[in-house]
């Protein structure tokens, strides 16, 4: 039972912040000699109890990377092992999970006013206690250095002596944290004599850094901010927790733990063969437990999306958590609702400000929004997304008010984002399939976030081509890239006469069994079976009449082979949008249509046979099979129009 409990707490916790090492060598130059500060992901700061005879206890500081092992290692077996339990099982293991997180973790609740029922705060504060290269030496271990992956691709360009680690207690409003941040860059800026720092700031540290920037970025004492992930919209677990309303999509979470162990497919196969819905029952009985520490934090009142927050207020006391309820409404109001009016005065004193986004991805739990698995686009961005499962319709063009140049084209290629409507829309980045504390994980987001965080020159969205607005995730998970010849990326035109596939798994070889095509008739020539080693790319030859419209999504299926791997059958789809001729119409009594990726096979066959093909985990395969087909199909066609 010691084994269950610390798999399920392992999987609760480790939902904040996971990161995985990824190496990535960009070229150096043009580095900055400002200081860097980092603004880490959610309960990163080591947190340490007075007691009431003075002595000092550390009561939160978990292990992040045992946790990640916990998770990675067991969550095949948790699997496997549990996924017969009936609702009385259910019951038994959420309340006893739920008993054991109380007792070991219950110091750090709040009182329903918004403030710690326990003196509890951080231990490192000043510059000198906060260095990296301090923190190394003296706990060569690794701990109290949150995002030590991301911070080591840092280093190479700074140097250790040149980080430094905001603290903070976690569970305080944002406001609380951004003074707490104020004061430990005045701190830097003394003891380093610079006159600016550079922040890059993580998940919840994102929303701190904005919170930071909207109320003292007119001290400009920042050079670059570079927000990755941020939760500067909220985050929908606080919602779940709070109205005890959570709902786990299995699938999404057995990708997200995928792509954090860059395990490249190789627990697909629960996915396909087993359910995991009994969580959804211990978690129902996890919550209220669970709900006893965080029901009170500031920090998770702020996370509430605006939209959810009345009903979420209103199973509050109004007398006794009145304080905390005038924070949370102040902070709504005139913190996360004004987000891009701060930015821009920061940026009109010279500072770079960017955002980098994941997308495309169904949140974990709760929420059925566009999102990094577990904060929404819309909340990391500002953006207008469509509704999950639909897209907006040919035609669409931008229509935000934040951007209003309409020579900008800020609609993804899978036109399921209007990023003129960002806070940001000239310095928002957005990564299709990036999971949620991936970033590391991905060469293209790692080599992005060092653009834009380490030297002094000011970076927009149009700066660079090989940095576009968007651009989709190359997570070794996903073994395969794709990428036209001579558009951008995400984008298909007349002038393209080649498709570039890449072999992105860091260790298997992968064989390109078939490409097809969705929204336009395109042939991909090559050599049969073709095998990349990891890292290769091939070059197919596209033949075919591509449209001469513009604003039209199509679709590329690349189908695969993984050799090796655990779940050989694969199957990726890449958005593009057609640019190549005049716009076509859109309909703007129909702005949404349903994402049209290609038609899969369980839409004509009955849904009880690929109910069964996907116990058996062969449904991909009879798909690639059948996407096979269609493609075959569609080289006959073209055939006897040459002959007639």
């Amino acid at each position: 039972m010691k084994r269950i409990l610390g798999i399920f707490l392992s999987i609760l916790i480790a939902f904040s912040c996971m990161s995985v090492a990824y190496a990535v060598k960009p070229d150096k130059n043009d580095v900055s000699d400002y200081p860097v500060i980092l603004v880490p992901g959610y309960s990163s700061s080591p947190l340490f109890l007075t007691k009431d005879d003075g002595t000092v206890e550390q009561v939160w500081g978990v292990d992040m990377d045992e946790i990640k092992n916990q998770v990675f290692t067991h969550i095949a077996e948790l699997g496997l092992g549990l996924g017969a339990l009936g609702a009385g099982e259910a019951k038994y293991i959420g309340e006893t999970v739920g008993k054991a997180v109380v007792e070991m973790y219950g110091v750090l609740a709040y009182n329903p006013d918004g403030t710690s029922v326990n003196n509890i705060a951080t231990r490192f504060q000043s510059a000198q206690e906060c260095n990296w290269a301090a923190l190394a030496e003296a706990y060569p271990d690794g701990e109290f250095r949150p995002e030590k992956e991301v911070m080591a691709e840092v280093s190479n360009y700074v140097g250790e002596e040149n980080i430094y680690v905001f603290f903070t207690d976690f569970r305080q409003f944002a406001s609380d944290c951004a003074a707490d941040l104020d004061r430990l860059i005045q701190n830097v800026k003394a003891y380093t004599g610079k006159d600016k720092v550079n922040l890059i700031s993580i998940s919840h540290g994102g929303q701190v850094t904005g919170t930071y920037l909207s109320l003292y970025g007119y001290k400009n004492d920042v050079n670059n901010a570079v927000m990755i992930v941020p939760a500067l919209g909220g985050a929908g677990f606080a919602y779940d927790a709070i109205s005890e309303t959570a709902i786990l999509d299995e699938v999404t979470l057995l990708k997200f733990i995928e792509h954090g162990m860059m395990s490249e497919t190789d627990y697909n196969w629960l996915v396909r063969a087993n359910e995991l819905g009994f969580l959804d029952d211990i978690i129902d009985y996890l919550i209220p437990y669970a709900k006893q520490i965080i029901g009170y934090w500031g920090s998770v009142w702020d996370f509430i999306p605006s939209d959810k927050l009345d009903s979420c207020l209103d199973m509050l006391d109004k007398n006794e958590s009145a304080p905390l309820i005038e924070k949370t409404e102040a902070f709504h109001k005139n913190i996360m609702a004004n987000y891009s009016e701060a930015f821009k005065k920061c940026q009109s004193l010279g500072m770079n400000i960017s955002i980098i986004a994941g997308t495309g991805t169904n949140i974990v739990t709760g929420l059925d929004e566009n999102s990094d698995a577990i904060i929404t686009t819309k909340a990391a961005t500002g953006a207008k997304c469509a509704p999950m499962g639909k897209r907006f319709s040919d035609g669409y063009v931008s229509t935000g008010n934040v951007c209003t140049d309409r020579t900008h084209n800020h609609v993804s290629p899978s036109m399921e984002i209007d990023a003129s409507y960002a806070y940001l829309p000239e310095n928002t980045w957005f990564i299709d399939g990036l999971y949620h504390g991936m970033e590391i994980m991905d060469k293209y987001t790692t080599d992005l976030f060092l653009k834009l965080l380490i030297p002094n020159e000011i970076i927009d969205v149009h700066s660079d081509p090989a940095f576009p607005q968007f651009r989709a995730s190359s997570n070794p998970a996903y073994a395969v890239f794709g990428t036209f010849s001579k558009s951008s990326d995400g984008y298909l035109s007349s002038k393209d006469t080649e498709y570039i596939v890449t072999n992105v798994s860091a260790k298997y070889p992968v064989r390109i069994v078939n490409i097809s095509t969705d929204g336009v008739d395109l042939l991909f020539s090559a050599k049969t079976s073709t095998l990349l080693q990891p890292g290769e790319s091939a070059v197919y030859k596209v033949k075919g009449e591509i449209p001469e419209v513009s604003l039209v999504r199509c679709a590329v299926t690349i189908s695969y082979i993984l050799e090796g791997s655990v779940t050989p059958v694969g199957e990726r789809v890449l958005d593009y949008t057609i640019m190549n001729g005049d716009n076509v119409e859109y309909d703007e009594d129909n702005p949404y249509c349903d994402v049209d990726y290609m038609q899969a096979i369980r839409d004509i066959i009955p849904s009880q046979t690929a109910e069964i093909l996907k116990k058996l985990g062969l449904l991909d395969f009879v798909n690639m099979f059948y996407n096979f087909v269609r493609q075959l199909v569609t080289i006959l066609k073209n055939l006897i129009m040459m002959f007639k």
